[in-house]
């Protein structure tokens, strides 16, 4: 549809009138996304900028780690005595990624004043279900690879794992009670397990600043 004066800027919804630039809660191509973290009202201005302008705030353009839970679950698990190790790959700021989980102690009060990317992570079983509780994380990374969702350091997320079969469930409960009105629980996702013993997972490939051409990004 175009406008009267010739334009089609009246009928996108963003700001410019960009195909790149449409608001969160609407869709050009397909539905929206109705499951979505509720940010306090004086945050969702943030949130839109940072969106708006990705290309040049999204952390994995600068090299940053994805963090949790944006990295989500792991390509492979191992595991040791008294805990797992989870094993990622596939994008350059993943930069084959692990995760230590210990199974036998609360969280580390040194590390927890530490802030990383990764946070402290612990687990436990509830039954036939892995529970990874981390908390202790900085604030620059997003919570998701799209749409500006950004943290602050109250950041807690709760990853389940069950297992059925030759699948696994993967669930996360997101918590920041600073920047959240309440928490965000993602839909779950199903994984189908590779039953290779001798898989092995693929050697990211390098990531560098100089990969992104931000020059003509507003």
């Amino acid at each position: 549809m175009i406008a009267k004066d010739g334009s089609v800027a009246a009928f996108l919804p963003s700001r410019k009138g960009g195909l790149y630039s449409a608001e969160i809660d609407l869709a050009l191509v397909s539905k929206g996304d109705r499951n979505k973290p509720m940010y306090k009202p004086e945050y969702w201005a943030k949130v839109r900028d940072l969106e708006l302008h990705s290309l040049k705030t999204d952390p994995q353009y600068k090299c940053l780690p994805y963090g949790v839970p944006r990295m989500g679950e792991p390509q492979q698990i191992i595991q040791q005595n008294n805990q797992l190790v989870f094993l990622y790959s596939g994008y350059p700021s993943l930069s084959n990624a692990y995760r230590v989980i210990p199974l036998n102690r609360p969280h580390d009060a040194g590390q927890l004043q530490e802030e990383t990317y990764k946070g402290d992570s612990v687990g436990h079983w509830e039954g036939d279900t892995l529970v990874v509780d981390t908390i202790g994380f900085n604030d620059e990374t997003w919570l998701t690879a799209k749409l500006g969702y950004f943290h602050s350091t109250d950041l807690h997320v709760v990853e389940r794992f069950t297992r059925h079969g030759n699948k696994m469930e993967y669930q996360v409960t997101v918590d920041d009670p600073k920047v959240l009105l309440q928490p965000w629980v993602w839909e779950p996702r199903t994984m189908a397990l590779n039953p290779d013993p001798n898989a092995k997972l693929p050697e990211d490939y390098p990531c560098s600043e100089r990969d992104v051409d931000d020059t003509d990004v507003r």
